[in-house]
């Protein structure tokens, strides 16, 4: 069997590790002190029991996190390397890279990290996409407004989460997000503020009306397969903050096929060689999909699991045999419809003292999972990105629409039991 390295997690993402250890693989577990805190229940720790970890002070040092993956590599050869948290994907795909371990190619993550590279590639290969710009100040997003009109979204060249994307409408908002840049950014979570650089480094694209999308696809090195075709539920007031996933997003298969062949010209072109990639698109009612953004690593938060009860899939598994070149199973479509809602307060509040620690026991039933922390006197903060999420539930149903109206429902049930307002 193989011996893997995983650089980094966080809890959701102890799925994979234990999915390698099913498989049969040996696994080191890099991480830093910091991620502890992903990992104090019961079965973070029974995983962790499973694995040789190794600590170092942080991945954002370059060279030390290579020196970490070297001698780990020299005493006891690492056949792969791989991570699914977000926050670590590009540095430790370098270090691997410069200790020639079998990884996602960092060339590759590079590009996709970086919006405005990322484009320039496209715009090389012949690939159609958004009007779009790094600017570093209001004045040069002003300038493009004038050639390119409003609505317009402004957001960061690198970031997570939707964290600092917002909407403009005029040059009055321009100003008002720049000049409101520094303090948005001081009040992001510490532990992935460093992820979000802002000098010189904030785009500036048209918006197109559409609904969010996103696809996930499989680079292997028997070729590229997509997985599932995802609609994206966004915050009515604020279309920055995703509220959950609708798998599959769409019955209309020639939608279906049209985001899948965008999607594999846009990976083929980073030169993506390896693992499962994220890629978000807005599709209108031309239905032309125009990318969003590529994540360079496998769908966040609970997504592998909603994924697994629309397809009865393990993404995990998958994830590991494309790591080491070795073939996954036929990808067929989803079987069921699901839906997911992410539950975040619509505005600051304060939760009842008399709400019943046994509120949802009333409504669990109807849901295939869920995993909400609303409690009585909790202090909820307005949700401006997904770091803010109070959990979410997922829901099955016969059809999209049908997943759909389940989980609306069930989230207005939520709202008006704990008194709390929720984004909807």
């Amino acid at each position: 069997m193989a011996h893997l390295l995983f650089g980094g997690s966080n809890r959701a993402g102890l799925a994979a590790i234990d999915s390698a250890l099913d498989l049969g693989h040996h696994v080191t577990f890099l991480m830093t002190p910091g991620m502890g805190a992903f990992f104090r229940d019961a079965p973070a720790q029974r995983t962790l029991s499973r694995v040789r970890i190794v600590e170092l002070a942080t991945f954002r040092d370059v060279d030390l996190l290579t020196q970490a993956v070297a001698r780990i590599h020299a005493a006891d050869h690492v056949d792969a390397a791989l991570t699914v948290f977000d926050a670590v994907v590009q540095p430790f795909a370098e270090a691997c890279a410069r200790c020639q371990i079998r990884a996602t190619s960092a060339r590759a993550i590079a590009l996709a990290r970086d919006k405005a590279q990322c484009r320039d590639r496209l715009r090389q290969h012949g690939i159609a996409q958004l009007p779009s710009r790094r600017v570093a100040t209001p004045e040069q997003a002003c300038q493009f407004a004038q050639e390119h009109g409003f609505p317009l979204i402004l957001k960061p060249n690198s970031g997570l989460a939707s964290m600092l994307v917002q909407r403009v409408d005029s040059e009055r908002q321009i100003h008002a997000y720049f000049a409101d840049l520094a303090q948005a950014h001081a009040h992001i979570p510490e532990a992935v503020q460093e992820n979000i650089e802002l000098r010189d480094s904030i785009i500036v694209e048209r918006y197109v009306a559409g609904d969010l999308y996103s696809v996930e696809a499989a680079v292997t090195a028997q070729g590229t397969h997509c997985l599932v075709l995802s609609r994206r539920k966004r915050d009515s007031l604020n279309d920055a903050i995703e509220l959950g996933s609708t798998m599959p997003g769409t019955t209309d298969e020639a939608v279906i096929q049209r985001a899948y062949a965008y999607v594999t010209d846009i990976l083929s072109a980073l030169g993506m060689d390896r693992g499962i990639f994220h890629v978000e698109l807005i599709i209108g009612e031309d239905a032309i999909p125009h990318l969003v953004e590529v994540n360079p690593r496998l769908m966040g938060g609970t997504s592998p699991s909603l994924y697994n009860l629309a397809s009865g899939r393990n993404v995990f598994e998958d994830l590991v045999h494309i790591h080491l070149d070795a073939p996954i199973a036929e990808v067929r479509a989803p079987r069921h419809a699901v839906a997911s809602r992410v539950i975040g307060a619509a505005r600051d509040w304060v939760v009842r003292d008399d709400l019943p620690p046994d509120w949802i026991d009333g409504i669990a039933c109807e849901m295939a999972y869920h995993g909400i922390q609303i409690s009585q006197g909790q202090t909820l903060p307005r949700m401006t990105h997904n770091y803010h999420s109070l959990g979410q539930f997922q829901v099955r149903a016969q059809t999209p629409q049908e997943a759909d109206i389940k989980a609306d429902r069930l989230l207005e049930q939520i709202s008006r039991i704990t008194g709390v307002p929720l984004c909807h």
